[in-house]
């Protein structure tokens, strides 16, 4: 009765979809050395139970792809409109030789070993790992044979990138913490986050001096947000002079508050979260006029009484530091007096949403509009009929919407973690879906050809990695360790980079990562599109 029941719920398509992903995610929490599977484990889940016969839901998994194409776009979109200027040009070459060696390397392993179309779409997909360009062809009507393939060669790829930042070194006999130090990368600090704390006024020499004659802004990088006297609250406060028991709220790093607090006085403990007069607000950068200005150029500190804590990128976390270039579309998080972030927000942008709110107007307009564009087809002379399909359409709407924000009457913005979340759901229900087919699959294969399919794997992601790292550093002129880090980005690998970064022991080379990211991405799905067309029989 029991399994009868259990062997009934099995069999329903939409229950083995949210199984799979409640068990990829499961497994997905295990690390080794810090590196987890991600998304990979739900795909790798999704890939066995297909091998023992169950199936995901279609409906499901179309809606996955439609979202994870959309959420893909409006990550990525602003980087990418922003890297086809003068600037982006040698992240443009890294995609360029990214897309090149890659097909180049799959069209020989296709010659060499006789790969069919679909088995060659699979290995130049998996090797990469890019869902998004299986996606794409799958939406085309390229099928189990090929998501076979991918599922193969997927493990193999999401390693290869990782290996390669390590064993290169290695091969060429250099110490990537020496060539990290050598090339200005400095030792990540510990307490890298800007925080607030109150010392109350008990030094005698300090006592008397002015708030702007203690130079914590200068020496120590710290700013004095509030004074407090009493029931008196003070936000301009430079040329107020300090009397015993003021209290002063002081906003900077972790250490500098700490050796500012021992000048002072000593530390007052209360409840900062509720403090009405400071306040972090998420800004995303709209103004043209601050496309590729550095942040030391926007005075925050003395202009506007703001400190910049965080900036987002792609959504990469990079260093908030004076030389830092700005694009449009970044988001800063910003603390300081609401007015003074009203006035900061007119001048770089729009606010960002709020954590939890989630912009399903938009949402829905960009879906609706990808279906309709999905609908049209372009006929060229001699080479048949094109279309975007659902996916692509959705994509194309995701990076439009991502790098406007406005459009018309719509406005379309989500926190950070909206967006995240919707970039998740998507690839996460589309790899369950795309993982049981992938499974189904893969009793058609004997074990020549899955030997076969692994070494071109390693031969195709290889070769192109050497190829790609010698433009960076003989064409580009580029240091080692960022020729490293623009491999990672121009291979899409999140995984790889953060290897380098922990071993260095710097996040600087993550910038570079993140601006070579968007551009690869984009071109490697259009790859995938120029290899069907050259594999077609």
């Amino acid at each position: 009765m029991l399994y009868d029941f259990m062997a009934s719920v099995a069999k329903e398509p939409v229950f083995v979809t949210f199984l799979i992903l409640f068990t990829g995610l499961t497994l997905a929490k295990f690390k080794i050395k810090g590196v987890s599977a991600g998304s990979a484990a739900i795909f790798m889940t999704g890939f066995i139970f297909g091998i023992y016969g169950l199936r995901s839901s279609e409906h499901i998994t179309a809606l996955g792809l439609m979202i994870f194409m959309y959420a893909i776009g409006i990550h990525s979109g602003p980087s990418f409109f922003n890297s086809l200027g003068k600037k982006g040009l040698p992240y443009l070459i890294i995609a360029i030789s990214v897309s090149f060696s890659t097909i180049f390397f799959t069209v020989i392993a296709a010659k060499l070993f006789g790969f069919s179309t679909q088995t060659a779409l699979g290995l130049f997909t998996g090797s990469l790992n890019s869902s998004s360009s299986v996606a794409i062809l799958y939406d085309s009507g390229w099928g189990h044979a090929m998501l076979s393939c991918y599922g193969i060669v997927y493990p193999l790829g999401l390693l290869s990138v990782v290996f390669f930042v390590q064993l290169l070194p290695a091969a060429l006999k250099k110490n990537l913490i020496r060539e990290a130090r050598r090339s200005g990368y400095k030792k990540k600090e510990e307490h890298h986050y800007i925080i607030r704390r109150k010392f109350k006024v008990k030094n005698e020499e300090v006592i008397g001096l002015k708030v702007h004659e203690l130079s914590l802004d200068e020496k120590l990088g710290v700013h004095v947000a509030r004074l407090y006297r009493g029931d008196l609250t003070m936000t301009i406060v430079d040329n107020i002079r300090l009397i015993k028991n003021d209290v002063l709220l002081l906003v900077g790093e972790e250490k500098p508050i700490e050796k500012a607090g021992t000048l002072i006085g000593r530390e007052v403990i209360d409840d900062l979260s509720v403090d009405p007069l400071v306040e972090s607000r998420q800004i995303i950068i709209n103004n043209p006029a601050l496309h590729n200005s550095q942040l030391e150029s926007v005075d925050f500190l003395n202009k506007y009484h703001a400190i910049v804590n965080k900036i987002w990128r792609n959504g990469i976390e990079l260093a908030p530091k004076g030389n830092f270039t700005f694009e449009k579309g970044d988001t800063l998080t910003v603390l300081g007096n609401p007015k003074n972030l009203d006035k900061l927000e007119g001048f770089l942008g729009t606010k960002k949403a709020m954590t939890g709110e989630f912009d399903l107007s938009s949402i829905s307009f960009g879906m609706a509009l990808a279906f309709v564009l999905s609908k049209l087809k372009l006929s060229v002379p001699h080479l048949g009929t094109f279309t975007l399909g659902v996916s692509g359409s959705a994509l194309l709407i995701g990076m439009v919407f991502g790098y406007l924000t406005y459009l018309g009457i719509l406005k379309r913005n989500m926190s950070t973690p909206a967006e995240s979340i919707l970039k998740e759901l998507g690839l996460g229900l589309f790899l369950a879906g795309i993982g049981t087919r992938s499974g189904a699959g893969i009793c058609d294969l004997n074990l020549a050809e899955i030997s076969a399919l692994l070494f071109s794997s390693l031969m195709i992601m290889y070769a192109s990695m050497i190829f790609v790292f010698s433009v960076c550093s003989f064409v580009l002129k580029m240091n080692f360790v960022k020729s490293l880090a623009c491999v990672c980005g121009g291979f899409n690998s999140t995984t790889a980079i953060t290897t380098l970064t922990s071993i260095i022991g710097s996040e600087e080379p993550v910038s570079f990562f993140a601006s070579a990211y968007p551009l690869s991405l984009f071109g490697i799905i259009f790859s995938s599109q120029v290899l069907a067309v050259i594999m077609h029989p």
